[in-house]
């Protein structure tokens, strides 16, 4: 089955049986007060490697974990509506985005 045959399977799944009740629940700030920023490498979790639950923090990902216009939207969004109070910058070994140049 193709990868979009999957995925619109996956939606129609949700949309059937909607949120998950635990979500449901999660408030809308992150428990921890926290945000994230990571790289978008499919190699780690960022939950699991910094120990963190489901609705623990605001997670932004993107190529590098570079902060850039887009991310610094998220953090404002994050600080100023979404009661953020701390942001951590999660770089990793092996990261490829430092063998690309600018």
């Amino acid at each position: 089955m193709p990868l979009i045959d999957d995925l619109l399977d996956g939606n129609a799944r949700f949309v059937e049986e909607g949120w998950d009740p635990e979500d449901a629940t999660l408030p809308a700030p992150p428990a921890k007060r926290l945000a994230v920023v990571a790289c978008m490498d499919t190699r780690y979790n960022v939950e699991r490697v910094l120990g963190l639950s489901h609705g623990d923090a605001k997670i932004v990902r993107n190529a590098g974990n570079v902060v850039d216009d887009g991310t610094m939207r998220s953090l404002i969004v994050a600080v100023h509506l979404l009661g953020v109070e701390k942001v951590a910058i999660m770089g990793h070994t092996k990261c490829g985005m430092t063998l690309v140049g600018d």
